[in-house]
């Protein structure tokens, strides 16, 4: 071949180590004798070669060297009978497919027994320990100081979020007890909706009731309504008196509608301003007692009682509730006490 053991080594182990298994199959050139069963022998034989480094095989003795290459040409060989295959120049093409199949099956143990120990030593070559251990000690001091740089940025990461986290749940409080100072804004806009309609009735009850007084100032006057004796006068009488009390009592109900809805819309409003401004007011009490007191007024305006408009009771309900409400704060201490 030319050239020294090493190099004539080398030159057949890379001459394997390019050979693709596939390529011996051949279907469509052989048909019912494609050697599909010699895929995984050669294959096997191939992956074997593989493990050798080539760049070390310099560094075999001459005899190691040749033995090597001895035993890649044999596989060599091997497979080029396999290409030059040809059922047609056989007598016996089954035959000679099971013995090419067969040849390469035993020859893996053979070519294992013959090459473990170049594969060995070549690979240890490859792999310089002592530069893997100074390199492995570097990658060690370089991790350790990794290690404490990510430590150190973890914990200013946890300061920092916990920091954060206190802040919110500042924000959270806060934004917990205003936010339920939208279902007081909705309740004082429902309201306000609903007394500006009955406003509009009470104008128009009024207006019919105004219409009425002075359209019985007249009525009487009418020819086919004008009374012909006492029977009828004492009827036309009643009939004004029942008909304006009915409108007076209409006027009346629309107008306590109206005031109702009016109130409630303010009560609300007067609520959704103490849910608003509590943690401020809160948070400028400097002890427990004033933040009681704070909650306890706050307390008394949003859940109290208030006067509906139909019945005056708030003196009654909110003389009883206040108290109550201010005493709770106190009980509550004094448990946990």
């Amino acid at each position: 071949m030319g050239g020294t053991p090493q190099q004539e080594a080398r030159d057949a182990v890379e001459a394997i180590q390019r050979i693709n298994p596939a390529s011996v199959v051949r279907t469509e050139d052989l048909g019912p004798f494609a050697l599909s069963d010699a895929q995984e022998p050669v294959a096997r034989l191939v992956r074997l070669f593989t493990q050798i480094p080539i760049a070390h095989i310099e560094e075999l003795p001459d005899q190691q060297a040749n033995q090597l290459r001895e035993q890649a040409l044999a596989i060599s060989n091997r497979v080029r009978e396999l290409d030059e295959f040809d059922p047609k120049s056989v007598e016996n093409p089954a035959a000679k497919q099971k013995s090419l199949v067969d040849d390469l099956t035993n020859a893996y143990p053979n070519t294992f027994t013959s090459i473990w120990h170049h594969i060995g030593y070549l690979s240890s070559r490859e792999r310089d320990f002592a530069a893997m251990e100074v390199e492995a000690r570097s990658m060690i001091e370089t991790v350790s100081k990794d290690a404490d740089a990510l430590r150190k940025d973890l914990s200013e990461q946890r300061d920092a979020a916990d920091s954060i986290l206190d802040d919110i749940k500042q924000v959270a409080a806060e934004t917990g007890v205003s936010q339920q100072a939208i279902h007081f804004s909705t309740e004082s806009t429902s309201h306000s909706t609903e007394a500006g309609k009955w406003e509009s009735r009470t104008a128009i009850a009024f207006a019919i009731l105004v219409s009425y007084g002075v359209l019985t100032v007249f009525l009487h006057k009418i020819p086919w309504i004008q009374p012909t004796n006492t029977y009828e006068t004492v009827q036309l009488a009643v009939s004004k008196v029942v008909i304006f009390v009915a409108l007076f009592y209409a006027l009346t109900l629309c107008a306590k509608n109206y005031l109702a809805h009016k109130h409630s819309e303010v009560v609300n409003k007067h609520r959704q301003n103490a849910l608003s401004t509590y943690k401020a007011i809160a948070d400028a009490a400097h002890d427990e007692a004033g933040r009681d007191i704070v909650l306890s007024h706050a307390a008394d305006c949003i859940f109290s009682p208030q006067d509906t408009g139909y019945l005056s009771n708030k003196k009654s309900d909110g003389a009883e509730s206040a108290p109550t409400l201010q005493f709770l704060p106190r009980v509550s201490s004094g448990s946990d006490g």
